[in-house]
């Protein structure tokens, strides 16, 4: 009799563990399934609100110029004309949660070197129409360039392209396809693979998202000289990805690490003044 009770006990214990394990199977799929619907809202975060006006924001000089995507989406950038004749221009790519406006105050330090820039705004941002994805955006940046080309005869050797954070892998795919002057990147990222591994090691990453974004697959293809900035105390984007994205890029190429920089303060520790020597050497990155 006691027996039989052992037996019977052990039987209901590998019957319980046996449900439990499949209750975790299914919440695990259930949470993969969640977040593969819902990804671009998880990823991305879009300012919304219409972009004020550019003196609202205290710039003056300032052209408001529209492009129509090849899917036929109208958006709004901002264009300010080089102080210097025939000057690079720099095609800027804002970050996530960023617009043009919000993201002006950095890089418009180097207009005092007389640089022109143009300011790139996306679909779904800023009261544009549109949904953000990946593919979608890449036609955005490139309806502004050509319109730079076409509209302003800019070559496209004069463009300067400067992304920050997610914009960083906008330029990257811009730099790839258009033969620019230079590529300026602060705290970049490897690819969205490698970060959200880093932020969901539990989950079949490459295979759920839909917008990978392979800058360090892309970047080996770019021929121009290529500065990439970083804070080591970014924890946001680590800076392991930005050296792993600059391993994977050709010469003519510089890395600057900046020390105490977070993800959002690297103008405040000195980094135009190292874009600024880096666009001003006309060997590039050397």
């Amino acid at each position: 009799m006691p027996v039989c009770i052992k037996w019977g006990y052990e039987g209901s214990v590998k019957r319980f563990l046996t449900v439990l394990s499949l209750v975790a199977v299914f919440i695990y799929i259930a949470v993969v399934l969640l977040i593969y619907q819902n990804q671009r809202n998880i990823m991305y975060h879009p300012i919304l609100e219409k972009i004020m006006p550019a003196n609202n924001w205290g710039i003056s000089n300032v052209e408001i110029m529209h492009v129509l995507t090849e899917d036929g989406i109208r958006l709004e950038g901002w264009f300010i004309t080089p102080k210097i004749k025939n000057q690079k221009i720099i095609v800027f790519f804002h970050g996530n949660a960023q617009n043009i406006g919000s993201s002006y105050s950095g890089v418009s330090k180097l207009l005092e070197d007389g640089y022109g820039l143009l300011m790139v705004e996306y679909r779904g941002y800023t009261g544009h129409k549109g949904k953000f994805t990946e593919q979608g955006v890449y036609k955005d940046c490139r309806a502004f360039i050509d319109w730079l080309h076409q509209t302003q005869k800019v070559k496209y050797s004069d463009m300067v392209f400067y992304g920050e954070s997610l914009g960083t892998a906008l330029s990257v795919q811009m730099a790839s396809e258009y033969d620019g002057y230079a590529l300026v990147l602060l705290s970049p990222f490897s690819s969205m693979v490698d970060l959200a591994r880093i932020q969901y090691p539990y989950l079949p990453i490459y295979l759920l998202l839909k917008d990978k974004y392979l800058s360090k697959r892309k970047i080996g293809k770019i021929k121009i000289p290529i500065l990439i900035l970083h804070g080591d105390k970014d924890t946001i984007v680590s800076m392991e990805l930005g050296e792993t994205l600059f391993n994977a890029a050709n010469e003519p190429k510089k890395f600057v690490r900046i020390n105490n920089g977070g993800h959002n303060n690297l103008y405040e520790l000195g980094a135009v003044d190292y874009i600024r020597t880096f666009l001003e050497n006309k060997n590039g990155a050397q």
